[in-house]
């Protein structure tokens, strides 16, 4: 049985292979095909391949997904207009784009453009410092401008406008009084009989003859000390007194501060001029100078130098120049020119009627890179009000150096401006100081 079943697969596995010779074909074997594809890439946002060129289309080679660079900016953002940041593959060299945005404006600190005024509003302009746009802005209209002190008459107080609508008033108000009989703006509604308490009141209309009182005053008890502590010994025939000029800081009748202006002939040099200044050791008031009769002890105490000018009353020279009268007479007619010369560029005010004018320097002449051979000259205008002093080089002729051709030169703009104007006002209550009854002991 064992045998049958032996015959059997033997049988079965030959016939098996029988059967597959048999199926194999006997003619000439089909050769396998091969696809082809494009060298260079085809792309889309993601991916790059190479495409089949040959009837399959639908293979592709190399399948796979983009990689980008860092990218580089082909389109640079503006302050109001958008960039470009463009990536490109590193394999296929395909790209892709980003916006980059706009970066908006970078504006500077702007400047004024039409100055605001009392009335009309102004304009300030900002400038972007990138690319030159601009945009403006509103400045509010200032309003009218008033004066911290008050005007007065006899009935009203008011501010006046300090801008150019000098018809403009502000706080106008009847005078309201209190015990004392002074009003908030400092009017006093005092019998004539009163004395004033501060130098605004001894400054106002009507007051003259208290205004004489302390000129008298000071000239009795000041003047020789200012004279002889600023000055030295002094011929009085050599002295021309100008004014007094009384210093209230606090405007609370306490005298700060008395300067004496005045001109000296020291008959050696020049004519000189001062502003000589005493600070009081002790405490004086305009009251004690406004007594007719006023106490000596107590005005000298305060004037007094000390020994050996140790706490003592401060004397000082707050400003001082010189000059030749003889030369000054000569050269008027230099010194004219120089100040409208001056004037007329804008350099110095205006020489008004009341104001005198010196000559205080006349150099030798000095070498200049632009000039060349220039002559130094300065000038001092003294108003009642305040000084200003400036100093100039004008070049000077080659051969002739007279003031025709200095003036010459200067008008032909052959000059330079050596040392800026130096302006001093006299701020404080001005009194003329008349000297010609009982001025000086």
């Amino acid at each position: 049985m064992r045998l049958v079943s032996k015959i059997l697969v033997t049988l079965g596995i030959f016939a098996g292979v029988v059967s597959s010779v048999t199926l194999t074909s006997c003619g000439p074997q089909e050769e396998a095909h091969t696809h082809t594809f494009a060298e260079e890439w085809t792309s889309d946002d993601t991916h790059h391949w190479h495409a089949a060129t040959c009837e399959h289309s639908g293979e592709r080679d190399s399948y796979a997904e983009h990689t980008w660079d860092s990218g580089e900016v082909t389109t640079p953002e503006g302050c109001e207009t958008d960039g470009v940041m463009t990536y490109t593959c590193t394999t296929c060299d395909a790209t892709k784009t980003e916006t980059i945005n706009a970066t908006g404006h970078s504006w500077d600190d702007g400047k004024i453009t039409t100055p605001a005024t009392c009335l009309e509003p102004g304009v300030k302009t900002y400038t972007c410092t990138v690319c030159e746009t601009t945009r403006t802005e509103p400045i509010d209209a200032t309003g009218h401008s008033y004066s911290e002190e008050w005007t007065t008459n006899e009935t009203y107080h008011w501010h006046e406008a300090t801008c150019e609508h000098s018809d403009e008033i502000s706080g106008k108000a009847e005078h309201s009084y209190n015990a004392d009989g002074v009003c908030v703006c400092g009017y006093r509604a005092i019998p004539e009989e009163t004395l004033p308490t501060t130098l605004n009141e001894l400054m106002q209309e009507g007051n003259e003859k208290y205004q004489a009182v302390v000129v008298k005053t000071l000239n009795d008890h000041l003047l020789e000390d200012m004279l002889y502590n600023t000055v030295g010994k002094y011929n009085i025939n050599s002295v021309q007194i100008e004014q007094w000029e009384v210093v209230d800081s606090d405007k609370n009748g306490i005298i700060d501060c008395i300067k004496l202006h005045f001109f000296y002939d020291n008959a050696i040099i020049s004519m000189l001029y001062r502003i000589a200044c005493v600070e009081p050791k002790t405490e004086i008031t305009l009251q004690d100078l406004l007594t007719e009769n006023p106490d000596a002890a107590k005005l000298d105490e305060a004037f007094d130098r000390g020994t050996p000018y140790v706490n003592g009353a401060k004397y000082f020279t707050e400003y001082a120049f010189g000059y030749n009268p003889t030369i000054q007479e000569m050269r008027k007619r230099l010194l004219n020119a120089v100040n409208e010369k001056l004037a007329n560029d804008g350099i110095i005010l205006a020489v008004g009627r009341n104001t005198r004018s010196f000559i205080i320097r006349d150099d030798e002449s000095t070498e200049d890179t632009t000039l060349g051979k220039a002559r130094r000259i300065v000038v001092m205008n003294l108003a009642e009000n305040g000084y200003e002093e400036i100093a100039i080089i004008i070049q000077e002729a080659l051969t002739d150096n007279d003031d025709t051709k200095l003036i010459e030169n200067l008008n032909a703009d052959k000059y330079k401006v050596i040392s800026a104007a130096k302006r001093g006002k006299f701020t404080d209550v001005l009194l003329k100081a008349d000297t010609s009854e009982n001025g000086i002991r």
